[in-house]
């Protein structure tokens, strides 16, 4: 498929999903590091692995779904709101802004993808 045919809530979507896959990444830094510091402040008596399984899966997840939207953007639209959803979590769990941001940025991107399905 050429580049020049892909509609444009398609094209929108890879890069709605690239950059909110990039806050995903830096609010998992920054979930990672208040996860690191809770675990240290309470002797290791708390868990934070799932912190960083729902950080880093998450924006792994959404990288590729954003890569697969031009070609498949079913996949990539589910895998982009897979990430959405981790993200959305990980403000509840570790009091995120960037993962706000990225879970919104990646809801809209997966928006536009099955938008640009149906128009296929």
């Amino acid at each position: 498929m050429s580049h020049m045919n892909t509609p444009g809530s398609l094209r929108a979507a890879l890069v709605l999903g690239i950059i909110g896959a990039v806050f995903a990444v830096f609010g998992g830094l920054c979930a990672a590091a208040c996860a690191t510091a809770v675990e240290v402040a309470s002797a290791g008596t708390v868990d934070t692995s799932i912190v960083y399984v729902l950080a880093f899966g998450g924006a792994v997840v959404s990288i590729i779904g954003a890569a697969l939207c031009v070609g498949k953007p079913i996949p990539g639209a589910v895998m982009m709101l897979l990430g959405a959803i981790c993200s959305f979590i990980l403000v509840v769990v570790a009091f995120d802004i960037m993962s706000l941001f990225a879970g919104i940025l990646l809801a809209l991107a997966t928006i536009l993808a099955f938008v640009g399905a149906k128009s296929k």
